[in-house]
């Protein structure tokens, strides 16, 4: 995403788009049962899960798949906004990763990702998520850090769909 958003789109729009992000319907997912790359995310009370490695990223996790977006027909564009927090092995910080792409190295190496520390537990259960819109259809992988040890992080995602 080079340039500026704002030279990219004309004022009717942005005032569409903003519209959109403000007035748009959330939607909250868990991981699907048998879980892949093109369906990852499902309508139930199933949380993800991801582990941290040693004092480094852990192994990434698929949590939206290629065919999981479009939750809405004629959307074609969503962000993740939300995570919810619901077992976390450690009680120092995590650091998350999320990227998207064709895989989670391809969204690392296109700069394609964002990273949050979150603090579950700490009354920092329900966290938001600053990303851009993706195009639907696009993956999402999470990685999470926490220091000086392994710790699975337990969590449900919201997302927001656009028609633009």
């Amino acid at each position: 995403m080079k340039g500026r958003w704002h030279e990219r789109i004309d004022t009717a729009q942005l005032e569409t788009i903003l519209d959109e992000h403000f007035h748009t319907i959330s939607r909250w997912f868990g991981a699907k049962d048998g879980a892949n790359e093109t369906n990852a995310m499902d309508d139930v009370l199933t949380a993800f899960q991801i582990d941290s490695g040693n004092d480094t990223w852990g192994t990434a996790l698929c949590i939206i798949g290629s065919g999981d977006t479009p939750v809405d027909t004629g959307m074609t564009y969503f962000h993740l906004n939300r995570v919810l927090f619901v077992d976390n092995e450690r009680s120092s910080p995590y650091k998350l990763r999320i990227a998207w792409g064709d895989s989670y190295a391809a969204g690392i190496a296109a700069g394609q990702y964002s990273e949050h520390m979150a603090l579950p537990g700490n009354d920092n259960n329900d966290f938001m998520i600053r990303l851009p819109r993706i195009a639907t259809g696009t993956k999402v992988f999470i990685a999470c850090w926490v220091g000086n040890n392994t710790g699975t992080l337990d969590f449900f995602i919201g997302i927001h769909e656009y028609q633009i």
